[in-house]
């Protein structure tokens, strides 16, 4: 469900398709998905993104990095 379509739980479905990008080595995809996702309301936060080890294998990537430093005011 398309986030257009469902707000709350759209939201949900594309943190997932996020995870999945990640589990499959397309990490470009991935970030451009979570900067979407973090630019509207909702739970998944710049701290999530840091400590949750789902997400570790993108620390590396300096887009990344980018991100997290535009979205935690760093």
């Amino acid at each position: 469900m398309p986030i257009s379509k469902e707000a709350f739980g759209g939201v949900f479905r594309a943190e997932d398709l996020a995870l999945i990008y990640v589990m499959v080595g397309k990490y470009d995809a991935a970030i451009k998905l979570l900067k979407y996702i973090l630019s509207i309301p909702g739970y998944l936060s710049v701290k999530n993104l840091e400590l949750d080890p789902r997400w570790a294998p993108l620390r590396n990537q300096s887009e990344f990095k980018k991100l997290i430093e535009s979205y935690s005011g760093k």
